[in-house]
């Protein structure tokens, strides 16, 4: 196995929404509303630099979901995030500017992954074209009823570069970022892996392909079939599922974009 070159610098809290603890895990579920965060985060690459997984929240959300009918979005997924939880903010808490900040991959393009997305706009942007194509295909509520804000998907017309097109160049080369597709909660959802220069283990960055650790470790909990309604394909979803489980086996430390975590920064 060639020598990793990458490093996970930090998880990055960028807010949080609420949603039934029974919802998420059907089995194992705690009673009452949890919150479930939001979260992006820092890599290092040795020969590239910086590099964002998503960007969670920021109050761009709160502009792109005030007009009719995207404040629906906002209604069914109520948010609550601090000014300097901004991924931009916390990134100059630690000395690291805007310009040091080389590509931004995103998951996928739902509302709370690319909201704090805006003051980055002029980075080298990467993810699946088809997923933005999709998203163009959708119209008003439907496109909301999707997870999508028109205002935060706009922008990234001509911007968006197809992340397979990068298969082999840095930093998706020999030691550094493996694009493992994971679709079902949205068209063209996938995580990253990569072995962490920080543990030495294989790591997967499984966005939302399950919301929480306990559905993995068990198939028989997760989502209620109800919470289908807001995914793109239920089946697919239920196939990443179980390529997460996978992976588990196959020894990797598996971080989900909503676990209930705080910021956290490595060395």
């Amino acid at each position: 196995m060639p020598t990793s070159k990458v490093r996970l610098k930090a998880i990055l809290d960028t807010g949080h929404t609420f949603a039934p603890g029974r919802l998420m895990n059907k089995k194992h579920g705690q009673l009452g509303i949890q919150k479930i965060p939001a979260l992006a985060f820092l890599l290092w690459h040795d020969d590239y630099g910086y590099i964002l997984f998503d960007t969670g929240y920021s109050r761009q959300f709160f502009e792109a979901s005030q007009a009719f009918p995207q404040h629906f979005y906002r209604w069914g997924t109520p948010v609550s995030t601090k000014p300097e939880q901004a991924v931009l903010k916390q990134l100059n808490q630690h000395d690291i500017s805007l310009a040091d900040v080389k590509m931004v991959i995103l998951s996928h393009l739902h509302a709370d992954h690319v909201g704090g997305l805006g003051p980055l706009m002029d980075r080298e942007l990467v993810g699946h074209l088809s997923e933005y194509e999709f998203v163009q295909s959708l119209a008003g509520f439907n496109q909301v009823r999707h997870g999508y804000l028109k205002d935060l998907i706009e922008p990234l017309d001509g911007r968006l570069q197809e992340i397979d097109d990068r298969s082999g160049q840095v930093p998706f080369d020999e030691g550094g970022l493996t694009v493992v597709d994971l679709p079902g909660h949205s068209q063209g959802m996938f995580g990253l892996a990569f072995v962490d220069q920080r543990t030495g283990k294989p790591t997967l960055l499984g966005a939302d392909a399950s919301w929480t650790q306990a559905a993995i470790d068990d198939p028989a909990d997760g989502p209620i079939r109800a919470a289908g309604i807001i995914m793109h394909s239920w089946d697919d979803y239920l196939a990443s599922m179980e390529k997460l489980r996978q992976y588990r086996k196959d020894g990797y430390d598996i971080i989900l974009s909503h676990e209930k975590r705080s910021s956290q920064w490595f060395n």
